[in-house]
């Protein structure tokens, strides 16, 4: 048992030494509107696929503008 935890350790060092954790959480922060989007497609059937991903683009998009303004107060106030 002590080997598989030592397996699973090793490998979450090699992946978070592989993909930088702002990487991880900017993947996570912009999946975290795909659920509403998904709740809303599943509570209107009858609505239109192409205008949920239009949405999803423009959220996605504010998300990043709001990302790149908090990732430049963040290393603007480490200087």
């Amino acid at each position: 048992m002590l080997e598989l935890i030592q397996f699973f350790k090793c490998q979450l060092t090699i992946i978070l030494n592989w993909i930088p954790l702002y990487e991880i959480l900017y993947i996570a922060y912009l999946a975290l509107s795909i659920y509403p989007l998904t709740n809303y497609k599943n509570n209107n059937p009858r609505t239109k696929p192409i205008f949920l991903s239009i949405a999803l683009l423009i959220l996605w998009f504010l998300q990043t503008l709001l990302w790149n303004e908090i990732y430049k107060i963040y290393y603007n106030s480490i200087n």
